[in-house]
């Protein structure tokens, strides 16, 4: 075949896009010249030259090429490559798929043989497994090319099953096979008598495909292993330039002269004192006292000193009486004391009346992190 030949093929549904269409006659190619909705024109190329090996081929359409021989019955499975195309009992068909078909075609039942011939054009670059099942017996044989002389057997099925795996020699071992690069398969078949069956099957190892679309899929299972390290977060908050806003506590320290006399002369004693957390001043007169004084005895009491120091003031003077304001400046001032009056032993002396002005209270800072107010109590050192 020389080629040149303007072919003209009628169908219905053709996709205009030229490149996604191609059409081979004899395995060959054939130029796309024009193409349409129902027709499409090629011209043929030229043939390869003639193979040397009468068993060979050139790939076709789709499908296999079934052959029958309806009474012969050879000694061995692989006898039936050697069966002859021009025996009186010799019938050919063409199937769509990879098995037989479900009833005989040419009426064959009991002691028979068949041969399937076709090409495996691999679908991507893949590493592919053959199986083999049939009734009563069947040998598989593969080319890794198209050359049918270059074929080996690669799988068999010695009794009879409708299983995959009945029998190890069922499988074939992993070929990795290239895509759209076609591979000649053989299939060599005896039917002695009962149920006659043959069907051929292949796995690809890689595939797009997951098990709930494809049930013969087996999805891949990885098991992810994960360690952290737990280190807890250190924040430091500096805080400067700020109102210390302590309020420190203040009392009023009221003192009240004792006014009992008899005749000329006082019956009084104008003396008092003071105690901050069981700590005694000594004895304060009234003739001499001022704040300055009352404020130095005050401070050197070890109970105040350990806390602070008082500031105090005087803030009336009259006849009747003297008051004194006492501020505590003290580190903790929600923790300040009572002063109280220590209780003379005679019952005529200066009365004092001690009075809490205002409540010593710590800071209180309010600081917010994402969105969570933590409150802290913030003393002076």
């Amino acid at each position: 075949m020389a080629g040149g030949t303007v072919l003209t093929i009628k169908g219905k549904g053709f996709d205009k896009r030229t490149k996604e269409v191609s059409v081979e006659v004899g395995g060959v190619p054939c130029e796309i010249l024009s193409i349409g909705d129902d027709v499409i024109k090629c011209q043929t190329s030229e043939a390869p030259p003639p193979l040397s090996d009468k068993d060979d081929m050139y790939s076709g359409a789709r499908g296999w090429l079934r052959e029958v021989w309806t009474s012969t019955r050879p000694s061995s499975v692989s006898a039936v490559g050697g069966l002859k195309t021009t025996a009186s009992d010799y019938h050919s068909e063409v199937l769509p798929e990879a098995s037989s078909p479900t009833q005989a075609s040419f009426g064959e039942s009991t002691s028979f043989s068949d041969r399937y011939k076709s090409f495996f054009v691999a679908p991507s670059n893949n590493n592919y497994t053959f199986h083999i099942q049939a009734d009563d017996q069947a040998e598989l044989y593969l080319s890794l090319s198209e050359s049918a002389a270059a074929k080996t057997k690669i799988a068999s099925c010695s009794k009879p099953t409708t299983s995959w795996s009945a029998f190890p020699e069922q499988k074939s071992a992993v070929f990795s096979l290239k895509k759209e690069q076609r591979y000649y398969l053989e299939v060599r078949h005896v039917q002695d008598g009962g149920k006659s069956h043959v069907m051929i099957g292949v796995k690809m190892q890689k595939t797009r495909y997951v098990n709930s679309q494809i049930g013969s899929a087996v999805n891949e299972e990885q098991e992810i292993r994960m360690n952290s390290i737990k280190h807890p977060e250190i924040q430091v908050i500096n805080i400067t330039s700020w109102d210390d806003g302590k309020t420190f506590e203040v009392q009023e320290v009221e003192v009240i002269p004792c006014n009992q006399s008899e005749g000329n002369r006082t019956l009084c004693r104008d003396v008092f004192s003071l105690s901050y957390d069981g700590v005694n001043i000594d004895l304060v007169s009234l003739n001499n006292m001022t704040a300055d004084s009352l404020q130095r005895a005050l401070n050197n009491l070890t109970s105040v000193k350990k806390q602070g120091h008082v500031t105090v003031t005087e803030l009336i003077t009259n006849k009747n009486a003297t008051a004194y304001r006492v501020t505590f400046n003290f580190n903790k001032p929600e923790k300040t004391q009572m002063l109280l009056r220590v209780t003379p032993v005679s019952s005529n002396v200066t009365s004092v009346k001690i009075t809490c002005l205002q409540k010593g209270k710590a800071q209180t800072v309010i600081v917010k992190l994402l969105g969570q107010q933590l409150v802290a109590m913030v003393h002076n050192r």
